[in-house]
């Protein structure tokens, strides 16, 4: 397998869906709401995207990762749906951008609008000296600092075993690749603008218990207006997390009625 080659793992047979997942995560950040999605009749698809999982020593940039997955939803015999969480929805935004096969539905959860030129200037810098940080720590203080971030606050109050699989999912990323994921796809390297170029129903899902998720949602809704915004009541970031339950009902709305959600 070439280390620019990204894997794409799929259970289920039904409506195709991909997800993509955050920064300092991987495919299994998915595992619990494909369970149920697979049982539903969804296919489900998830990828470790660059600098985590089994694709942390990715070579490759924006251009290549992008047509990567272009390719393999190109390939699918009928139209796909899109959800990304995060850092995955930084990535479906981009799709969105750009030419390429049309989406069923594309589904950002905790969307990010872009930053303007200099913001963005300013956030590739910061994100080098993280990136150098990460190398020069231990998987568990990397973790440490990541889980102490003021975006996952309110966390806390979340299941411990949920907790737990999460910290474990996060123990498990290679500083190298989590450096190389800053440096080459972080957010500074995601200018604000753009109009959606290709056919897809869009949605965008935030928590209203940080105030820069709902800044983000609401600078990204300008300027897509044709998309619908779904705010999700004293939620914070991370909503497959803390609200499993809704998202699933955004993914199956209009396809199926509401089975619970089971880790």
């Amino acid at each position: 397998m070439s280390p620019s080659k990204l894997r794409f793992h799929r259970r289920g047979e039904g409506e195709t869906l991909l997800f993509l997942h955050g920064f300092f995560a991987d495919r299994s950040q998915w595992a619990g709401l494909s369970n149920t999605l697979v049982e539903q009749g969804f296919s489900c698809t998830s990828v470790d995207l660059p600098g985590h999982g089994e694709a942390s020593g990715f070579k490759g940039g924006w251009n290549e990762l992008l047509s990567q997955i272009d390719d393999w939803v190109g390939q699918q015999s009928e139209a796909v749906s899109l959800i990304g969480y995060s850092m995955g929805s930084r990535i479906l935004r981009r799709l969105l951008l750009r030419a390429g096969p049309a989406l069923e539905r594309a589904l950002l959860i905790a969307p990010h609008p872009g930053l303007a030129p200099a913001a963005a200037r300013a956030r590739r810098l910061s994100d080098d000296l993280l990136a150098a940080q990460f190398c020069s720590q231990s998987k568990s203080a990397n973790t440490d600092y990541w889980e102490r971030l003021p975006v996952f606050a309110g966390q806390q109050r979340m299941a411990a075993q949920s907790l737990a699989q999460q910290r474990m999912m996060r123990l498990g990323q290679e500083p190298s690749g989590l450096a190389r994921s800053l440096r080459e796809l972080g957010s500074g390297s995601c200018v604000e603008g753009g109009l959606v170029t290709r056919e897809s129903s869009i949605e965008l899902l935030y928590g209203d218990r940080q105030a820069v998720d709902v800044g983000r949602c609401e600078r990204l809704h300008k300027l897509w207006p044709q998309a619908r915004k779904q705010r999700f009541s004293a939620c914070g970031h991370n909503l497959i997390l803390e609200a499993p339950e809704a998202v699933l009902e955004r993914i199956t709305a209009g396809r199926l009625g509401g089975r619970r959600f089971t880790r």
